[in-house]
């Protein structure tokens, strides 16, 4: 990737995500982390990092960060339920937060720009600044209007999916969905590059945003690095299961994600007393919507001791996870890509998935994809596959001579090339 090293000035990538999230992990952050671990081998000294304060409405450059490993910084913490009284609480919080922060915020800007200061003194002009994080949530649009108008600076954003406008139901906010609704609107306007992490959110996106050139929405590749056996390590917290297999379903534990497929294919085949049912273990921290779930699924003595919830495991314990399970599991509604699915077959697995938005796209057609609402399809496929070890390994020989797997290095070199192609267009 030579070609994306040189010219077209430098690329600033915003980490405020990496550096305000500690050790949760999500696509999100893990999208904005390898970009992070992949990027300087790419773009060299072009490379910079640099962080938003929302407060002052602020860019400011920073040092390279240092990666914390998946589910470290929580591995210490006990894990708290989250009642209706104290999510209304931090719905509260957040909004008068949100409202000091504005009010301060705006009274800072005002002041810089009557001063002549900038928002980002470190950008030049033909520089590009790169978001890859919770773009949605983390920035002031004017501030990035104001960039573009008055440094001259590019704007090139990552578009993780568009959920909060297809499925607002999945939302407890209206403010958050209202706000999702200004970023696909500045995307469309005033974006450079909007980076798709699949085709069915491109579709979605230009669907939304008719008056959007779809030339400057352009789909990337999200990277799946496995892990040698040598790095992997068996959760300490799994249980012993001796001979019976276990599945593996990794993804936030919330409404979206319809862990409640799940619940009741386990519920059923427990009251139905069905034999060679496999050991369902989870992981993944608990989202909105979830708790009523979680709650049954840990209380509901029929089919507990057959489901193990992990909220945190490292990277080292998830590769253990996805090399020793049967195979994996997601029944999501809606995805903007999936990587789940795309680590799967990175470690060699066969999956059971949704057929819906991405997914189909992820899997490459080499697993299965069921209707999300046919719990009897998933229950008698999940029977089959457990069952059926000849009919997995086929499936696994399969995945091992067609799968079609960027790495992360390769993700951040389609980033840049296109970076670099939107530089030099400029620059004629």
């Amino acid at each position: 990737m030579e070609a994306a090293s040189e010219g077209g000035g430098r690329v600033w990538l915003d980490v405020s995500t990496t550096r305000h999230a500690g050790g949760h992990y999500d696509g999100t952050t893990r999208i904005e982390r390898s970009l992070i671990r992949e990027l300087p081998a790419v773009l060299g000294m072009r490379l910079g990092f640099c962080v938003y304060d929302r407060t002052t409405g602020h860019f400011s450059a920073v040092p390279r960060p240092n990666l914390p490993d998946a589910g470290a910084a929580h591995r210490s913490r006990p894990q708290r339920r989250r009642g209706a009284v104290s999510a209304a609480g931090r719905v509260v919080e957040r909004k008068v937060r949100g409202l000091v922060k504005g009010v301060i915020g705006r009274g800072v800007a005002a002041a810089d720009r009557a001063r002549g200061h900038s928002a980002f003194a470190e950008a030049a002009v033909g520089d590009t600044l790169l978001l890859a994080g919770e773009n949605w949530s983390r920035f002031d649009f004017g501030v990035l209007r104001r960039l573009k108008a008055e440094r001259g600076l590019r704007i090139a954003a990552v578009l993780q999916d568009m959920i909060p406008l297809v499925h607002p139901q999945f939302f407890d906010s209206a403010d958050f969905i209202r706000r999702f609704r200004l970023y696909v609107d500045f995307l469309a306007r005033d974006a450079d590059l909007v980076f798709v992490i699949s085709n069915a959110t491109r579709a979605d996106f230009l669907a939304a945003a008719p008056d959007a050139d779809p030339a400057k929405v352009v789909p990337i590749r999200l990277g799946a690095d496995p892990l040698s056996s040598t790095e992997q390590r068996r959760p300490s917290r799994l249980p012993e299961l001796g001979e019976t297999p276990f599945v593996l379903s990794v993804s936030t534990i919330q409404a979206r994600k319809n862990f409640d497929l799940l619940y009741r294919v386990w519920q059923k085949a427990a009251i139905d007393a069905t034999a060679g049912l496999p050991h369902l273990v989870i992981v993944g921290r608990e989202g909105f919507g979830a708790a009523d779930l979680l709650h049954q699924m840990r209380n509901d003595p029929r089919i507990a001791p057959g489901i193990t919830i992990l909220n945190t495991a490292s990277d080292a314990e998830l590769a253990w996870l996805y090399t020793n399970s049967a195979f994996t599991l997601y029944p999501s509604w809606y995805e903007g890509w999936g990587l789940p699915l795309s680590e799967s077959l990175a470690y060699g697995k066969t999956f059971i998935a949704s057929d819906r938005s991405s997914l189909p796209e992820a899997g490459q057609g080499l697993g299965l994809h069921l209707d999300p609402y046919d719990l009897p399809a998933w229950s008698r496929e999940i029977m089959r596959l457990t069952a059926d070890v000849d009919a997995r390994r086929a499936m696994e020989q399969r995945i091992a001579s067609e799968r079609r797997l960027p790495s992360w290095a390769d993700c951040a070199s389609d980033i840049a090339t296109e970076i670099g192609r939107v530089a030099a267009s400029a620059d004629r």
